[in-house]
């Protein structure tokens, strides 16, 4: 009865069926064309030229019809400005194309220098904490080479990384770059778990002209982010300076610089130095969640935000609780401070 059971086709896995009826179609005809071909070759009336041309034709028109499910979902994708629903839907629209069971989408981080991944199907939240390097496994080698890539047999590959070969139960795996131009944006990977199915020429073929149009689709809403970030920002910094200038009372407005400071930058932790040029020190002028005393005078040049000062330049640190500029890492670490951004107040050159 297993076995019977095991044998009868289910609507859960319908996707492959079609996938199946639908090459099978292909194969048909191309089969019927090539005999048209043949036979024609044979008996041909006109200058072999055109006759070549009338072939070329007929077999375009078998890919055509092979590669149109990846437009279909053309529309939809450019439809998607948010990025987060758009990487969603470009990875569901992918597994259903090729009826594969499990899959993710990763996005490249520069400032990282690796992949990091944005969404997963049928993979559990390890995926989140997952970061691919550059020649690292299947999705990192795709990602080196910008060239498409299928593993069958996954796990004895060279090509599997070892927490999927561990989590998961993936038997083939078939990854695309998405590039726009030269530049890597990310990788998309969709897998199958049962060893009846396997990634054929078509399915790479489908998955990378799906690839091309989900880079172009991922850009556009990384610009539209982008767009209404910066416009959210303007919107604060106009408010912020309004709200700066209404007052005259100089404790009043330190305190407005440093809620705008918080609201804009939604750090927890922000502090407003005031320079004392004829002693040489940045005095506390309001604070929040800082780990410096509210009475502590910071000479020029000491510390993080006395290099700001100082030097007049803004100063980021992405990693405060260890650099050796810091002269407040404990307390930093204390309360879980982890970046610092330093920006100078300035009147025209003069901090």
């Amino acid at each position: 009865i297993a076995e019977l059971a095991a044998r009868v086709p289910t609507a859960a896995n319908a996707a492959y069926y079609a996938r199946i009826v639908r090459e099978k179609a292909v194969l048909r005809s191309l089969a019927s064309v090539a005999t048209e071909i043949a036979s024609g070759a044979y008996d041909a009336q006109t200058d072999a030229d055109d006759f070549v041309d009338q072939a070329e034709h007929k077999i375009f028109q078998i890919s055509e019809r092979r590669i149109r499910p990846s437009f279909h979902t053309m529309p939809e994708l450019t439809r998607e400005t948010r990025l987060a629903p758009l990487l969603e839907l470009v990875l569901r629209k992918a597994a259903g194309l090729l009826g594969a069971v499990s899959g993710a989408v990763y996005l490249w981080d520069d400032a990282g220098q690796c992949l990091a991944p944005q969404v997963w199907l049928g993979c559990g939240d390890w995926m989140r904490d997952l970061r691919i390097h550059l020649g690292e496994s299947i999705t990192g080698v795709v990602a080196a080479r910008r060239q498409g890539m299928v593993v069958h047999d996954y796990r004895r590959s060279p090509y599997a990384h070892p927490r999927f070969a561990e989590l998961t139960a993936i038997i083939a795996t078939l990854a695309e770059p998405l590039l726009c131009g030269d530049r890597l944006v990310g990788v998309i990977g969709v897998n199958h778990e049962t060893a009846e199915r396997a990634f054929t020429a078509w399915d790479r073929e489908t998955l990378s002209l799906f690839a091309g149009h989900a880079a172009v689709a991922i850009e556009n809403a990384r610009l539209y982010d982008t767009a209404v970030r910066r416009g959210s920002q303007m919107e604060a910094l106009v408010t912020a300076a309004r709200s700066v200038t209404s007052g005259l009372d100089l404790q009043g407005i330190l305190e407005r610089i440093l809620a705008e400071a918080a609201r804009i930058s939604g750090a927890p932790h922000v502090k407003v130095l005031i320079l004392d040029r004829p002693a040489g020190v940045l005095r506390v002028g309001a604070l929040q969640g800082s780990s410096m005393p509210p009475g502590f005078a910071l000479p020029l040049g000491v510390g993080s935000s006395g290099i700001v000062a100082q030097t007049g330049e803004p100063l980021y640190q992405a990693d405060a609780q260890q650099d050796p500029r810091s002269i407040f890492a404990a307390g930093d670490r204390e309360i879980g401070i982890v970046t610092y951004l330093g920006l100078p107040i300035k009147r025209g050159a003069e901090v």
